[in-house]
C-alpha cells in the first residue's frame, strides 16, 4: 500500500511519490576514540571509549506508534515508535522512512489478522514547518484515518546497516568504593544498544580497567568525573 497527496487536502504529511527528490548522501563515519596513548578527561556519564562504524543521519523520533487505517479493507498500518530516517528531499519536503512499518490485513478465517512487513515506508515533512501529524489521503481519494498522533521532533540518530555496529565504554561515577562503568554494544542494522552490561572496578586492585580488549590507566576518578590514559581500544571487530 502506498500513500499519496489527496487533491484539495494540504497534509504535513503522505506517503512519497509525487516527484523525483534528490536521495541524501551520508558518509559512513569511522570512530575509534580516544587513540591509544591518549590522555582525557570526562564527566560521569559521559562516553570515554567509542569504537563504530555507522551513519549519523537526519531523522524523524516518535515518541509512540503513527497508526493510521484505510483503504477498501480497512487495512491498519503501523509504523513503530523510534526513528524515521531522512531519504530524500526536494526544495519543499523532506521524505522520511521508516524501517520497521508493517500492515494488518484480514485474513482467510474469520477474526484472522494478518501482518505483512512494509519497509522503507515513507513520510514527507514541508521543510519549513514543525513536523506535526495530521492526516494523509490514499492516491484513489479513499481518507486515511488517523489511530494515534504521536509527538515528532527532529533530531540525529545513528543508522546502522547490517555490518554496521558501535561500542562505547561510559564512566557512571563511584560508589562503594568501586569504580562503576558501563558497556554498550550495537550491531546490525538497530537503532537501540542491543548488549548493555554494568561494570564495576575495585581500585585496590589496581589502576588498570581491561574489557572485551580496550585498557585504560585510571589516573584519577571520583564520584563526579574521570582522568585516564588509553592502553589499547576495544577489539578491532565486534564479537558476534
Amino acid at each position: 500500500m502506498r500513500l499519496g497527496s489527496a487533491a484539495g487536502f494540504l497534509a504535513l504529511f503522505v506517503l512519497a511519490g509525487c516527484a523525483e527528490p534528490m536521495r541524501l548522501e551520508v558518509p559512513l563515519r569511522v570512530v575509534d576514540s580516544p587513540r591509544t596513548g591518549d590522555v582525557a578527561h570526562a564527566d560521569a556519564g559521559s562516553v570515554i571509549l567509542e569504537q563504530g562504524r555507522y551513519r549519523v543521519v537526519e531523522a524523524l523520533s516518535s515518541d509512540g506508534d503513527i497508526e493510521w487505517e484505510g483503504g477498501l479493507f480497512g487495512v491498519q498500518t503501523v509504523l513503530p515508535a523510534g526513528f524515521l530516517v531522512a531519504r530524500r528531499h526536494d526544495e519543499r519536503y523532506t521524505y522520511y522512512a521508516s524501517l520497521g512499518g508493517y500492515s494488518r490485513l484480514p485474513g482467510n478465517k474469520p477474526g484472522e489478522t494478518l501482518t505483512i512487513a512494509v519497509p522503507d515506508m515513507e513520510l514527507r515533512v514541508e521543510n519549513d514547518k514543525s513536523p506535526v501529524l495530521n492526516e494523509t489521503a490514499l492516491p484513489n481519494g479513499a481518507v486515511v484515518r488517523l489511530l494515534t498522533r504521536p509527538t515528532l521532533k527532529r533530531t540525529m540518530a545513528n543508522l546502522y546497516d547490517a555490518a554496521g555496529y558501535r561500542r562505547v565504554l561510559v564512566y557512571k561515577g563511584r560508589a562503594r568504593e568501586r569504580w562503576l562503568f558501563e558497556y554498550q554494544a550495537t550491531n546490525g542494522a538497530r537503532a537501540e544498544p542491543d548488549v548493555t552490561q554494568q561494570v564495576e572496578y575495585d581500585p585496590k586492585d589496581g589502576n588498570i580497567v581491561s574489557y572485551n580488549g580496550a585498557r585504560i590507566e585510571i589516573i584519577d576518578a571520583n564520584d563526579r568525573a574521570i582522568t585516564y590514559r588509553v592502553l589499547s581500544t576495544f577489539r578491532s571487530e565486534p564479537r558476534s
